[in-house]
């Protein structure tokens, strides 16, 4: 199980995640990163995981931070 943290303090909303991986990371009102879903299974969903882990990958900031 992947379980995703992120640290919308340092969100600069540049959406890189969203594009990456629009299945789990989206915008809100802020601007700044949410989660559709904080985990994802590796084993159920392997394409779901490595989409996450390039979406965390992707980002400016380093906000997203996988377990």
């Amino acid at each position: 199980m992947v379980k995703i943290k992120i640290n919308r303090d340092l969100c600069i909303g540049s959406a890189a995640c969203v594009a990456a991986c629009p299945e789990i990371f989206y915008l809100d009102n802020d601007g700044k990163v949410a989660l559709k879903s904080d985990n994802v299974d590796e084993n159920k969903d392997p394409e779901l995981a490595e989409k996450v882990k390039d979406a965390a990958q992707s980002c400016p900031t380093g906000v997203i931070s996988l377990e």
